[in-house]
């Protein structure tokens, strides 16, 4: 499922969940009712900082917003066992993520390699 749709199917259901209405979802993001109904809708996407503001709105995590609830299970395990690793080996977790991150084309090799 694309992150519009998920984004879509969760905020639909948070909604419903929150007895939410657009417009005060709408006043408190600062957008208009429009692009509420447009979200809830399938037919746009918010950005970032607005992404922020709505999961405030919530009192979720943007994650909760983005990810279909497997994903959020699956993230939530990794960061469970993040933490449960020794100090050691959180650092060659992070390495190792760094050079997946540049396998995959996430972060380019010479920005890694400034920092």
């Amino acid at each position: 499922m694309a992150n519009r749709e998920v984004f879509q199917k969760n905020l639909v259901e948070l909604m419903a969940q929150h007895g939410g209405n657009q417009n005060d979802l709408a006043e408190y993001v600062g957008v208009s009712k429009q692009t509420v109904s447009a979200w809830m809708h399938g037919n746009a996407y918010p950005r970032a900082d607005v992404m922020e503001r709505i999961s405030s709105y919530f009192g979720i995590t943007i994650s909760a917003l983005v990810f279909d609830k497997q994903e959020q299970m699956e993230e939530s395990e990794l960061v469970y066992f993040f933490h449960a690793l020794p100090e050691e080996g959180k650092m060659k977790l992070l390495e190792r993520t760094n050079e997946l991150a540049i396998l995959y084309g996430i972060i380019r090799s010479d920005r890694h390699d400034r920092s």
